[in-house]
């Protein structure tokens, strides 16, 4: 079946806290919490604006798009908050969801919500899907790709074959919070230690996505250029 991708690209230089390091780098150790920390390293920024086009099919053959921009702000843990990150929606197909959303992940791993519309309505909520739009449902970055190391227990659980490549496979299981899925499995690259394909189960253990990424470098931070999200149990694809 043909597949939509979401597209994103940086926008603006970014601030690096943490330059990659050397191809000559020590090895990672084969612990899941190294690993995870190794990968993060990689695409550690303070502060970035990142464009992005997405495009969702559902199983009767419905499509929904839109186009965004997302400002992503790590806090470090002041005022109580890890992360804040606001997607503002340049274009969606229905303007009975919010005109932006920010999402702000606590130091306990909950995360806290605030929408506005077009016209000024504003409110703070514990259910966004009400206000998201539907592109945007399977694979809210905030909820899944940008989950902190320090809030998730990993397990080193071996190697396997990732297209070309080898990758390390870590279980990750949220300790506390909000965070929608009950375990993750990603396959990092062994070479570039960036997150190739992560696996998602829900809170009753079935597989729920797969996300597969496609990486880019800009201004010496990793970004990812194109996603492919897959959701096992309603057949949407993004």
């Amino acid at each position: 079946r043909s597949r939509l991708f979401a597209q994103a690209s940086v926008r603006q230089t970014v601030t690096v806290d943490e330059k990659p390091q050397a191809a000559g780098r020590a090895a990672v150790k084969l612990e899941g919490l190294s690993i995870m920390e190794e990968s993060a390293a990689r695409r550690r920024v303070s502060d970035s604006i990142v464009s992005a086009s997405w495009k969702r099919l559902s199983r009767d053959g419905t499509v929904h798009h839109m186009k965004t921009v997302r400002k992503w702000k790590d806090f470090k843990g002041a005022g109580g908050y890890s992360t804040k990150s606001v997607v503002t929606y340049i274009h969606s197909q229905n303007d009975r969801y919010a005109d932006s959303i920010l999402t702000a992940s606590d130091t306990g791993g909950n995360l806290q919500y605030w929408y506005i519309f077009s016209k000024g309505d504003a409110g703070r909520t514990t259910d966004i899907d009400n206000y998201r739009p539907p592109a945007e449902r399977d694979f809210p970055l905030a909820e899944f790709a940008d989950t902190p190391v320090d809030q998730e227990r990993h397990q080193y659980a071996g190697a396997a074959p990732c297209g070309s490549s080898q990758c390390y496979l870590v279980h990750s299981t949220p300790v506390s919070g909000s965070v929608p899925y009950g375990k993750k499995t990603s396959f990092i690259d062994q070479q570039s230690l960036l997150p190739v394909k992560m696996e998602y189960l829900d809170l009753s253990g079935a597989l729920w996505k797969t996300a597969r990424l496609d990486w880019q470098e800009t201004c010496g931070v990793w970004f990812w250029q194109r996603a492919v999200i897959e959701n096992a149990q309603t057949g949407a694809s993004t």
